[in-house]
Order: C-alpha cells, then structure tokens, then sequence
C-alpha cells in the first residue's frame, strides 16, 4: 500500500514538473516577438561583424629530425615512446633539443630573421612585392571599428614622435643588420609575429610542425616554408658553432704550417742548386739540416691537414637534417574567422540574454 502511494507521489510530482517547464515555455511563448527582435538584430550584426573581419590563411610544415641510434637502450624506447617520454631527447647532450624548438620560435633572435624575407601578393588588381617587415607594417587589412584607433595612434605619432635609438641603425660585424636595439614599430611587430608564427613537438614521434598565418595565402606559405629554412639555419648554427671555431683555429694553424714547409722547401731548394758539387762535410751538414727541417715542416702540415679534414668533416656531422613530411602549400580557404559559427554562437548568446530580460520582467518586477 505504501509502495502504491509512493508511486502516485512521484507521477504526480512528474505531472507537476512537466506542468512547470510547460508554463515556463508558455512565458517565453508569449514574448516571441522580443526573440524576433533581438535575434535578428543579432543576426544582421553578426554577418556584419564576421564579412568585416579579415580573412587569414593558415600553412603547416611538416619535419622529421634526425635522431641520434638508441639500439644501447633497447626496448625500453619504445616503451618510454607509448608513455610520451622521448628517451633520445634525454640522452642528447644538446643544449636546444626540438623540446625547445617552440622557444625558439618566438626569441626576437629567430623573429628578426624573417624580417627581410621577400613576399609577393595581391593588391586589388596589382601585383606587390616587398619584404615580410613592409608587408606586416604596411599591407594589413583591419576592421572597420579599428580604424579610430588606429587614426589616433597615427595622429600620437605625429604630434609626439618618438626619437628613435640610435642601437636601430647599428650594423653587425658582419655588415648586417644589428637587432640589439629594436624600435617600437619592431616590437609590435614581433609580438604580432610571436602569434602568427609557431611551432610544436610530438613528443612521442619527434615530429615538428611548424604554422604560419597571414592575410595572403601565398605569403602564409612562404613565411611557413622561410621558418622552416630560418629555424635549421638557426639550429645548425648553434650546433655546429663549436666545430666552426676549431676549423677557423685549426684552419689558420694549417696556413702557418703550410707556409713554414714552403719556406723550408725553398730554402732547401735554393741551397741544393747552390751546391751541386758539394767538396766539404760543412756543406754537406748544412744540406743535410735543410732537408731534415724540410722534412719536419712536411711532417707538421701534413698532420695539420688532415686534422683540418677531420674538423671539417665534424662540422657535416653535427649539422642537423630535417626531412620534410609536408610541405609547405598555398590554402585554398582561409581559415579564420568561421563566419557561420560567429553567427550561430552571437545569435544563441543574444537568445539567452532575451530569455534572462524576460524572466526578469515576469518574476522580479
């Protein structure tokens, strides 16, 4: 009996349940007009908002490092691979391991580095061409609601200049340009830059993949591809800048030693042609320590060039090797902004706050 009374209890308080959400629908119902209103209004802005943002093209690379031999660690690599922990990472003595590649990435040292790359794209019925630095300075799409904003930071600039460090213009031993200074225009850069350009690991397969977005296809796929070739140049340097000072070292005591056997050989030579007919023991001995000095210098530069052989060949085999899984390809569709999910998610988010206005009306006023 109790167990009868117990189920008419809970079916009624189903009944009444149900009666609820119903009467809430039936609220909501009656104030349909109101979601005509907002969501449309909604509507119309969002296609506004999402057709006025510019589009961006999106470029991954693809790169397969070259792994030092784990045969001295067995099975266990694979098995620290099926845990995501890459025993080859931990057993290389390399400071900057592809762990740290994504850091890389975003140091001013690697960003500079694309500043100078030459782009070509599209301007209206035009063709352009300039350098990265331009095209991010100079060539950008905005919104129309950044406009104001960017009126008055061009109007601040003109009002205000800013006196630029003299560190801007330096140049590098090298001749090139020195970055140990940069102006403003280039830090707002580079922090744009450090978005538009990245890199992550698979930790388990040693994959890089490096991604590279710009308003122009075609630039999006030369900036993916020049990062890929400015982050091996970056990773060889640094590699092999200890075997490229001891070649530079060994190479210069491979000229002295070179010079000092060419300077015994002449004077060998020229002492022989002296004294064709040599009639005194004197003449004799002094001939004999020519050709023993001679013969030393030989000994020195031959030694020397074959340690010079081996340093170079040390610089081959410490330079890095990427092979390229995916390349980079110019997209066909932009990949932001997602112009249909915008709508949906302003229109849903304005039928929520219509539904919280009506609420209010109806039980707090």
């Amino acid at each position: 009996m109790e167990e009868q009374n117990n189920k008419e209890k809970k079916s009624i308080d189903l009944v009444e349940d149900f009666q609820k959400v119903l009467s809430f629908f039936k609220i909501l119902w009656a104030e349909r007009s109101i979601y005509y209103k907002v969501c449309g209004c909604a509507a119309v802005a969002a296609v506004i908002i999402a057709f006025s943002i510019p589009k961006r093209y999106s470029v991954e690379v693809t790169l397969a490092p070259e792994l030092s031999s784990e045969s001295s660690m067995g099975g266990l690599s694979s098995l620290a691979s099926m845990a995501g922990i890459n025993l080859g990472a931990l057993g290389n003595n390399d400071a900057i391991g592809p762990d740290l590649y994504p850091t890389v990435i975003r140091s001013k040292d690697y960003l500079v580095r694309l500043f100078g790359v030459p782009v070509t794209f599209e301007r209206g019925d035009s063709v352009l061409t300039t350098t990265y630095f331009d095209y991010l300075n100079d060539h950008q799409k905005i919104a129309w609601w950044s406009y104001p904003m960017k009126w008055l930071a061009d109007l601040k600039k003109t009002i205000l200049p800013k006196k630029e460090k003299k560190g801007g213009n330096m140049l590098a031993e090298d001749g090139s340009r020195s970055y140990m200074f940069l102006t403003e225009d280039e830090r707002v850069l580079i922090q744009g830059m450090q978005n538009e350009i990245t890199c992550s690991v698979d930790k388990k397969t040693g994959m890089i993949t490096l991604a590279a977005s710009a308003q122009d296809p075609v630039v999006a796929a030369v900036i993916a591809d020049s990062a890929r070739v400015a982050l091996n140049q970056f990773i060889m340097e640094y590699r092999t800048n200890k075997a490229r000072q001891d070649y530079e070292y060994m190479h210069k005591v491979y000229e002295q030693a070179k010079a000092d056997y060419t300077r015994t050989q002449s004077a060998y030579a020229a002492f022989a042609d002296a004294n064709l007919n040599l009639t005194t023991a004197r003449a004799q001995a002094k001939l004999d320590d020519l050709q023993n000095e001679m013969q030393l210098a030989y000994g020195i530069y031959s030694q020397m060039a074959n340690q010079l052989q081996l340093v170079r060949a040390k610089i081959q085999e410490t330079t890095p090797v990427y092979t390229i899984i995916e390349s980079a390809t110019v997209p066909e569709r932009a990949t932001s902004p997602r112009k249909m999910f915008l709508v949906v998610a302003i229109v849903f988010l304005s039928a929520l706050g219509a539904t919280g206005w009506i609420l209010f009306k109806k039980f707090v006023q």
